[in-house]
């Protein structure tokens, strides 16, 4: 047993300088290309971090590495999961965590490169409540979900009346991933939610289904409320208002951020969609609408569902009105609008995307000054002609003086990382309820926005008019006091950023 413990003590000894590389960025920046530039240098290998890249098949809409890339070095978390499928951050935490602990065991690199950034986050930061420690035992949570809806027992139709509140929570099951009893509306899922946990209940809009269906998920597997579960993950040591604290040590993880001017990224992008048309995009996209279709109703799915699995990526809903037609109209006048239609939406929607993803670098890495984050280094990709000096040779450099324990004079000539914000820039998740409208609306910015608004500015001055309507007195949910002594004068309403995150 000592033997055993002194050698796992002194492998950690010899690695404690192996980075962890994360390559993140906007959708066509070249982080793929920098990611492998990174493994094939360092002897790494490559974490994909994609949430669309996971599913099998859809090469060109998911815009995958080419076989011959992926000869080169390895490359793990691609074309691992059915398309027909559904995969959470969960599943994929569960699979890539043991990847990553590997290859820094065996002193292999390991890279993580992809624009889904709450992968990313999953991994460097302990903030999934169903985080348990990188283990791959057990299904996948699709798996379960599905086992689950097997073993519940057919029930007959239902309405909201046919039970009362504590009823539903003793007899209903929230934990088989679906968004609740379809016979229970988000007006009655979320004043369920608010007899077991107030304070998310006040911090989650009454419409916003997902969030409330997910907190009563998280109350009923934990049996605590979720909103305590959260709490108790911003007080561990080195949590943060978005959850818990890193998981691999600051002084040992690399962020590269790969940039790009958006003017520029926006023609990039353009352009990226003509070629992947002409490369077959709705030839790849058109057979699998069919594989799916004879799969939809072989299981009676009345409509196809694009908020689940594959059919997020950007693509299948903006080609879904020309996948449809007949063969015989695809080529008549109608078919040609609509082809042409859905490629000024791919592109439309793929430049939102890009815009998306910077924002999320920054409110999470960079707007958060009471979370530790590793270093976030910026390279400039703007012009692809100087991408080995301004992109490549940087992050080499980075890396070097990185891993051999930089002298004070070598730090000196290191880039620098990108600077994190002294003031949060985050808003507590408290409800407010305009009497006047009748509108719930959730945080500061949204109460703003509606005071501002023309039909409630109308209302007022109605009411001020004397047409019979009451002046407007917004009141401010209340939320539950905290009556644990260890957490005195703590904050009980939720961050806008926690309240992204689960």
């Amino acid at each position: 047993m000592a033997a055993s413990s002194l050698a796992r003590a002194t492998t950690r000894l010899l690695h404690s300088r192996l980075p962890v590389i994360v390559v993140c960025g906007a959708t066509g920046t070249g982080k793929s290309k920098l990611a492998l530039e990174l493994a094939e240098k360092y002897g790494g290998e490559i974490i994909s971090a994609d949430s669309m890249q996971i599913y099998q098949g859809l090469d060109i809409i998911t815009n995958k590495v080419t076989s011959e890339e992926r000869q080169l070095v390895p490359h793990h978390l691609i074309d691992c999961a059915s398309p027909l499928t559904r995969w959470t951050v969960v599943d994929f935490q569960r699979k890539a965590l043991p990847v990553i602990d590997g290859l820094l065991r065996d002193g292999r690199v390991p890279v993580i490169v992809g624009g889904t950034h709450y992968y990313i986050e999953s991994l460097l930061w302990k903030v999934l409540l169903d985080d348990d420690g990188g283990q791959a035992a057990g299904p996948l949570l699709y798996e379960r979900d599905q086992q689950l809806r097997r073993e519940r027992p057919p029930c007959a139709a239902q309405s909201e009346a046919d039970d009362d509140d504590e009823q539903l929570l003793t007899s209903l099951r929230f934990d088989d991933g679906s968004d609740g009893p379809q016979h229970l509306s988000s007006g009655r899922l979320h004043r369920l939610l608010k007899k077991v946990d107030p304070v998310m209940a006040d911090a989650i809009h009454p419409n916003n289904r997902r969030k409330i269906v997910r907190s009563l998920q998280a109350w009923q597997q934990h049996g605590r409320p979720h909103s305590e579960l959260l709490r108790s993950q911003r007080d561990s040591e080195g949590g943060s208002t978005l959850g818990g604290p890193l998981r691999y040590d600051a002084d040992r993880t690399l962020i590269f951020w790969v940039q790009c001017q958006q003017e520029v990224l926006d023609r990039r992008l353009d352009a990226r969609v003509d070629d992947m048309m002409s490369r077959g995009l709705v030839d790849e996209l058109a057979d699998f609408h069919h594989l799916y279709n004879a799969r939809r109703l072989q299981d009676q799915i009345k409509e196809p569902d694009y908020t689940i699995g594959i059919f997020q990526s950007i693509g299948f809903k903006e080609f879904h009105e020309y996948l449809v037609l007949p063969s015989s109209e695809r080529t008549q006048d109608v078919g040609r609008r609509l082809l042409q239609q859905g490629v000024e939406a791919l592109k439309i929607r793929t430049r939102r995307y890009a815009r998306k993803q910077i924002k999320w670098i920054v409110k999470r890495f960079l707007q958060q000054p009471d979370r530790q984050v590793p270093p976030v280094y910026g390279l400039d990709a703007t012009d692809v002609t100087d991408w080995n000096e301004k992109v490549r040779d940087v992050a080499f450099r980075i890396v070097d003086s990185f891993s051999s324990g930089a002298n004070d004079e070598m730090q000196n000539e290191r880039a620098k990382p990108l600077a994190v914000a002294e003031t949060s820039s985050r808003e507590e998740q408290t409800s407010f309820h305009c009497p006047l409208c009748d509108k719930v609306t959730v945080g500061q910015r949204q109460w703003q926005e509606h005071v501002r608004s023309n039909r409630h500015r109308k209302l007022v001055k109605r009411a001020a008019d004397g047409d019979g309507l009451d002046q407007p007195k917004p009141r401010r949910h209340k939320t539950r006091p905290d009556t644990d002594a260890t957490h005195a004068g703590s904050q009980t309403s939720l961050t806008s950023q926690q309240q992204q995150q689960h």
